[in-house]
């Protein structure tokens, strides 16, 4: 069953580093380092918009977790969802 909540307009961190697509190629092993050894989740833009992200493999696995969660157990997955919303929406 495929994945039917909008998480589209969930925000992106602010507090998670930025860096343009022409610097991080320019510091790629420095980016893959900040992921990989830091945990950091590094933004990469694209004239100023958030395109991709750095990510290490351990934030991967925990992703695919949550994806593999809302194919098989759709309703628990909505109920997460709904609860982080709360928490990361001020009342």
């Amino acid at each position: 069953m495929p994945n039917t909540l909008d998480v589209s307009r969930t925000p992106i961190s602010l507090n998670h580093p930025h860096i343009g697509a022409r610097a991080a190629r320019a510091n790629l092993s420095k980016v893959i380092q900040a992921a990989r050894f830091e945990g950091k989740i590094i933004i990469i833009t694209d004239y100023g918009e958030p395109a991709v992200a750095f990510i290490s493999i351990e934030q991967l696995q925990i992703l695919d977790l949550l994806d593999r969660l809302a194919r098989e157990k759709p309703k628990l997955y909505a109920k997460l969802v709904e609860q982080y919303a709360q928490i990361e929406t001020p009342p």
